[in-house]
């Protein structure tokens, strides 16, 4: 009886171990395939990510392009910058010794021009002076003629006296 029992009892733990183990099985299967299912759902959300790291790349790269073509355009613009400000100071600079050249020559006619002024007006006084002193002569030069020819109308008498005396 012992073995029966034994055996209806071995018999019945191999049932309940092979219920056991088709449950397990079911189980086992079922989160295969939940597992299966996950891993299929993160190989496409990994492949969406993937997607989305490429596309991503791709924009930081354009970026980083358009990053680099700005910099160079704006190191270009500087440099004509540069340039453009060099030209203008050195025109500056010339327009500047230029004007400053004009100036200076102004400054020497005015100069010139005033020392002229002086000279013509001291000729003005001068010539106005000698005219002054001519006009002068020449209301008393008349005097001096006729006081002369005073003189000389009484010497011609005297002198005619003198020869008329010696010829009587």
């Amino acid at each position: 009886m012992f073995l029966f029992t034994s055996n209806k009892l071995v018999g019945s733990k191999l049932e309940v171990l092979e219920t056991k183990l088709n449950l397990f099985e079911r189980l086992s299967k079922e989160m295969v395939t939940s597992l299966n299912g996950a891993v299929e759902k993160i190989g496409d959300a990994n492949q969406t990510i993937s997607k989305c790291l490429v596309s991503h790349e791709e924009r930081l790269k354009q970026s980083e392009k358009v990053d680099n073509d700005t910099r160079s355009e704006i190191n270009q613009l500087k440099k004509e910058i540069k340039i453009q400000m060099d030209e203008h100071e050195e025109k500056d600079r010339a327009d500047h010794k230029e004007l400053f050249n004009e100036i200076k020559n102004i400054d020497t006619k005015i100069e010139e021009s005033d020392k002229f002024r002086f000279k013509l007006t001291g000729a003005l006084i001068l010539a106005s002076f000698l005219i002054g002193a001519g006009m002068v002569n020449l209301f008393v030069q008349p005097n001096k003629n006729i006081q002369i020819e005073s003189r000389l109308e009484r010497i011609e008498k005297d002198v005619q006296k003198d020869v008329g005396i010696q010829s009587r």
